[in-house]
């Protein structure tokens, strides 16, 4: 039985600085935007200063941040 050998290609490393400071420092003041308006919102709802149900998204921040920069005016969200 014959055997072969095969080199693997090493994998290209994708670049963390494409987007520029600009860009994280945007996201980094919207996460924290989202954060203290969740946090206000969970203190009104403690308080009962609104009803219904109340779901924070404390610690997803990250996602909304990410994806409000990828989506185009023409996207439904």
């Amino acid at each position: 039985m014959s055997t072969t050998t095969s080199k693997k290609q090493p994998k290209k490393q994708a670049k963390a600085d494409t987007l520029g400071k600009e860009t994280y420092l945007r996201w980094y003041k919207d996460m924290l935007l989202m954060r203290r308006f969740e946090e206000k919102c969970g203190m009104l709802y403690t308080m009962q200063k609104f009803g219904g149900f109340c779901h924070l998204y404390i610690g997803q921040e990250a996602i909304l941040a990410g994806m409000v920069t990828a989506i185009r005016p023409t996207d439904r969200v």
